[in-house]
C-alpha cells in the first residue's frame, strides 16, 4: 500500500509540473524557451544513468530517493519563481529533469527488487491516477466559477505540484533500504 501512496503524490507532483512547464517557460522566456527546453531534456537520461549508477555502486535505494525528493521540491518550486533569469531557469529546469528521472528510477528498482515484476503493473497505475488527479484539479480550478476568485497560472500549478513530493516522504520511509539484486 505504501508503494500507492508513493507513486500517487510522486505522479501528482510530476503532473502538475507537465501541465505547466511549456506555458510558464514559454510565456516568459520565448526567445530563450528552445535552451530552456533542451536544458531539461538533455538532463533526463542523465538522471536516469546518474541514479542507476548510485544505486549500483551504493547499493541503496531509500538513502536516494529521500534525496531526490528533498532536492526535487525547492527545485521544481523555484523553476516557477524565477522571473527574468534564462540561465538559473534553465539550470533549474535541468535539474528538476535530473531529479525526475532519477526519482523515477528508484522508484521502479524499488518496485521491482521488492514487489516483483508481476505487481509492478498494478502498482503503477497508482501513479496514473495521480498524474490523472492533478490534471483534474488543474482543470476544475481554472473553470470560470473559480478564476472570478483566483487565477491559476502555470506558475501556481507548478509551485503548488512541488508540495505533494513532500507527501511522498511518510511512504517512501517503507521502501527498501538496500538494493537486493547484483544486476
Amino acid at each position: 500500500m505504501n508503494y500507492f501512496f508513493l507513486l500517487f503524490f510522486y505522479f501528482m507532483g510530476l503532473g502538475a509540473y507537465m501541465a505547466a512547464v511549456s506555458p510558464f517557460i514559454v510565456a516568459r522566456y520565448e526567445a530563450d524557451s528552445a535552451w530552456i527546453f533542451l536544458a531539461g531534456q538533455a538532463c533526463y537520461p542523465a538522471g536516469i544513468l546518474l541514479s542507476g549508477y548510485l544505486s549500483d555502486r551504493l547499493r541503496r535505494i531509500r538513502v536516494l530517493l529521500f534525496a531526490g525528493l528533498a532536492l526535487l521540491a525547492p527545485c521544481q518550486y523555484l523553476l516557477f519563481t524565477v522571473e527574468n533569469d534564462p540561465v538559473l531557469t534553465a539550470v533549474l529546469s535541468g535539474l528538476t529533469r535530473l531529479l525526475l528521472a532519477g526519482n523515477i528510477q528508484m522508484l521502479n528498482l524499488a518496485i521491482l527488487e521488492g514487489r516483483g515484476e508481476g505487481s509492478y503493473a498494478r502498482i503503477r497505475t497508482a501513479g496514473t491516477l495521480g498524474f490523472g488527479a492533478a490534471q483534474a484539479l488543474l482543470w476544475y480550478f481554472s473553470q470560470p466559477e473559480w478564476t472570478q476568485w483566483f487565477a491559476v497560472d502555470s506558475s501556481m500549478a507548478g509551485r503548488a505540484g512541488a508540495f505533494s513530493y513532500l507527501l511522498c516522504f511518510v511512504p517512501a520511509i517503507y521502501t527498501q533500504r538496500e538494493r537486493l539484486s547484483r544486476e
